[in-house]
């Protein structure tokens, strides 16, 4: 969100702003992660530092697009242990230990093969939380009667593992840029345990 204010004077237009800020913060609550030049990754990196905690990602259709935000935030190596771009069926299988099983009755792209792709990636490193997508970027689809742009994003730490599944419109980078930032706010959500029924 951007705000404006115009005034004659300074004091009072940054004035008009913060008063502004102030009503939009009490109506958005937990979705406001910071302002200025603040980013949500940054928000994020920030958060696991704070806590000691870490995170590890598992990235197919955004092909480490999520990593790759990660380490845009200085200081990122104190919390992001790596990240696997798990493209192919095979990589998932021998880098992320998903089953084969799951892979033949699921198909990739399918919240059982994402789950099993955060909790092979979080036990493979050894991190606080694994974070995984799947998806079908387009422009062409994988033979199934899925949707272009449907994907899956899963977050697994020691409680739980969550999954939501997305139907994003453009074309392919935009798939990717959203299923990154949905990747993003579902990690967020589930380190500060927060309600995830609106998640992506």
């Amino acid at each position: 969100m951007r705000m404006t204010a115009t005034s004659a004077d300074e004091a009072e237009a940054r004035s008009r702003i913060a008063d502004l800020e102030r009503r939009f913060r009490d109506i958005l609550g937990s979705a406001v992660f910071g302002a200025d030049e603040d980013t949500l990754e940054g928000s994020i990196i920030g958060e696991l530092i704070r806590r000691g905690e870490t995170v590890a990602t598992a990235e197919s259709v955004t092909g480490g697009l999520v990593s790759d935000r990660l380490t845009n935030v200085p200081g990122s190596s104190q919390a992001l242990l790596g990240g696997v771009a798990a493209y192919t069926e095979g990589a998932k299988r021998r880098l992320l230990g998903v089953a084969e099983g799951l892979l033949v009755e699921h198909g990739a792209v399918s919240e059982d093969v994402t789950r099993a792709m955060a909790e092979g990636i979080r036990t493979a490193l050894g991190s606080t939380y694994g974070v995984a997508t799947t998806g079908l970027a387009g422009p062409t689809g994988d033979g199934s009667d899925r949707d272009i742009g449907t994907c899956y994003i899963a977050v697994a730490d020691s409680r739980a593992t969550v999954c939501r599944r997305a139907i994003f419109g453009g074309g392919r980078m935009d798939v990717k840029r959203r299923a990154s930032q949905a990747a993003l706010v579902g990690l967020r959500a589930r380190m500060l345990g927060l309600d995830l029924s609106k998640w992506a």
